[in-house]
């Protein structure tokens, strides 16, 4: 049996990639001392962040559906990343489905709109070059 260099941990098991915003929220709750609203908002937005996360390797990984799953999580919580928006609009593209690419931009637009602002050059951009 392989052992590892002093001082070193053996690796851990390999976790599923969909695993980790299940893991990093139970990390986050079990960090938490105490339950404010504040924390609570805390907790949703390392969630969220883990969800945005997970859905960009879910793209890269080709598990569209999970990226469009991920994303619509992602922006439940904050409509306004439009990061989430972008690996929407390129999982909805990669499924083939191009009013979900729409969809997705003109979410992130309404998002935007509610702060008096628009998408930015990059998300245009991406429906541009999605659209063609």
């Amino acid at each position: 049996m392989h052992r590892p260099p002093a001082g070193r941990t053996a690796p851990r098991t390999a976790r599923g990639w969909h695993e980790f915003p299940a893991v990093a929220s139970r990390r986050i709750d079990a960090e938490a001392e105490t339950d404010t609203p504040w924390h609570a908002v805390g907790r949703a937005l390392a969630a969220q962040g883990a969800n945005i996360q997970v859905a960009e390797l879910a793209l890269r990984l080709h598990q569209y559906g999970d990226a469009v799953r991920l994303c619509e999580s992602a922006t439940a919580i904050d409509p306004l990343h439009e990061v989430a928006w972008r690996v929407r609009m390129g999982a909805a593209n990669a499924l083939g489905d191009d009013d979900g690419v729409l969809t997705a931009f003109q979410g992130c637009e309404t998002a935007l709109a509610q702060i008096d602002a628009t998408p930015s050059p990059s998300t245009r951009r991406l429906l541009k070059q999605l659209q063609r």
